[in-house]
């Protein structure tokens, strides 16, 4: 009855195993603690990295390895752009909701007075509304004014569905279009 069966296993023992004897530094703990999370092919991974002892054996090291391994730092700005420049207005989707799916694509493209030049472009020429958009072509000092003028032609168009009662858009989702 006292008697205690010693672990036998084919499968070796995980390599986080040894956490629970005192052989660890604390930082070493933290970083079994991190791979045993992330499940058996973080080891693998660990394996392949090209780091330092030295790295290998602090906290801030291992994971600092695996971002490197898994994130590209570089973005690539021209699949940014190309994404960017063939967003259009869908055809339920209201102006707001357009511009900040254009604000959020626009992001990943550039900052500052081109940000807004890249917007307020992207804006006139993919819009649904064609006619406005040629309208807002022939206007050489176009800024982000053009956001409202594409909210005010929107609404135009609601009043004028309205006067003939029509209710051509549910008014459901705040991302569809209530009135066109």
């Amino acid at each position: 009855h006292g008697r205690i069966s010693i672990l036998q296993s084919e499968e070796p023992i995980h390599p986080s195993f040894t956490f629970v004897s005192i052989e660890l530094s604390e930082e070493n703990q933290v970083n079994t603690q991190l791979i045993y999370c992330m499940g058996d092919e973080a080891d693998d991974v660990l394996q392949g990295l090209v780091l330092p002892d030295e790295q290998r054996n602090t906290y801030p090291g291992v994971p600092d390895g695996f971002q490197a391994f898994f994130v590209v730092k570089k973005k690539n700005v021209i699949y940014e752009l190309a994404r960017f420049n063939m967003h259009k207005q869908e055809e339920r989707e209201t102006v707001d909701a357009f511009v900040i799916s254009l604000h959020a694509l626009a992001e990943h493209c550039s900052d500052g007075a081109l940000h807004d030049e890249l917007i307020h472009d992207r804006l006139v020429v993919g819009l649904q509304d064609k006619r406005l958009s040629e309208r807002m072509q022939l206007d050489p000092d176009l800024t982000l004014k053009a956001i409202n003028s594409a909210r005010q032609s929107e609404e135009v168009k609601c009043l004028r569905s309205d006067t003939r009662s029509e209710k051509i858009c549910p008014q459901g989702n705040a991302n569809e279009c209530r009135c066109c």
